[in-house]
C-alpha cells in the first residue's frame, strides 16, 4: 500500500532499537515522516539515513517527526543503525509494517 501524504497510516506497534516499542497511536495528531527501508546492512539505505541524520534539524523544524523502519530483525538494526540517531528506528523482521 502506498501512503499519500495527508492520508492516516494504518495502526502500528514495533520493536525500537535501544529498547521499548512505538505505536502509531503515540504520535497521534502529530505530522510523521515514515521512512520504509530493506535490510540493515543496506548500503544505499544506509547512505540515505545518515541523510536524513543531517537533515533531521531542518525536517524537524517543518514540524514531522521521523520514523525509520527496517525489515531486519531487531539485532541486526542494533548492529549496523548508531542507537544515538536523532530520531527513532523500528525493526519489522516479519514486515508486518510494511504489509499494513
Amino acid at each position: 500500500m502506498r501512503l499519500t501524504p495527508n492520508t492516516p497510516a494504518p495502526a502500528f506497534t514495533g520493536e525500537l532499537i535501544g529498547g521499548g516499542s512505538l505505536s502509531l497511536s503515540d504520535l497521534h495528531g502529530q505530522p510523521i515522516l515514515l521512512k520504509f527501508y530493506r535490510f540493515a546492512s543496506c548500503p544505499v539505505c544506509n547512505l540515505h539515513v545518515q541523510s536524513l541524520v543531517r537533515r533531521h534539524d531542518e525536517i524537524a523544524a517543518a514540524g514531522l517527526t521521523t520514523v525509520a523502519l527496517f525489515h531486519s530483525p531487531l539485532s541486526n538494526v542494533e548492529r549496523k543503525q548508531a542507537s544515538d540517531l536523532p530520531f527513532r528506528v523500528i525493526a519489522d523482521p516479519e514486515k508486518q509494517i510494511f504489509a499494513a
